[in-house]
């Protein structure tokens, strides 16, 4: 049975987010014993807002208990998962895991690479134009 802390924490999160957790929770139970260093989850959720998103487990040596968790997704994930990340949070905090976590700010993940282009400089002729007329 749950404690009662630990329902009323459970209780606050929006149904797509409950999931999340309980995703992540799972994840890092399992990770925790491989002393992985940093884990990329791609999220498989059909019909949820963060599906396709990236889960990002950061955990240091020096904080053998502890991971650093953060969301990589679409815009409309990182605001959902903004929105609720105080009561996620707490979900995680009164659950009084083996372990800690430390969620971080959610970052939008882009699709692709971004493309670089080159400024093209001005023909010679309207260079020197500007430069006699100054």
């Amino acid at each position: 049975s749950i404690p009662p802390t630990q329902s009323a924490s459970y209780a606050r999160l929006q149904s797509d987010v409950f999931e999340l957790f309980r995703k992540m929770v799972g994840i890092m139970t399992i990770e925790q014993t491989k002393g992985v260093s940093k884990t990329t989850i791609t999220l498989n959720m059909p019909g949820s807002v963060f599906d396709k998103c990236q889960v990002e487990l950061n955990h240091y040596d020096t904080a053998p208990h502890c991971f650093n968790v953060q969301l990589l997704g679409n815009e409309q994930a990182v605001n959902y998962f903004n929105a609720n990340m105080a009561d996620l949070a707490a979900a995680f905090q009164n659950s009084r895991f083996a372990f800690k976590v430390n969620l971080q700010r959610p970052v939008l993940l882009s699709d692709s690479k971004p493309v670089f282009k080159r400024k093209e400089e001005e023909p010679r002729e309207e260079k020197e134009k500007d430069s006699e007329t100054d």
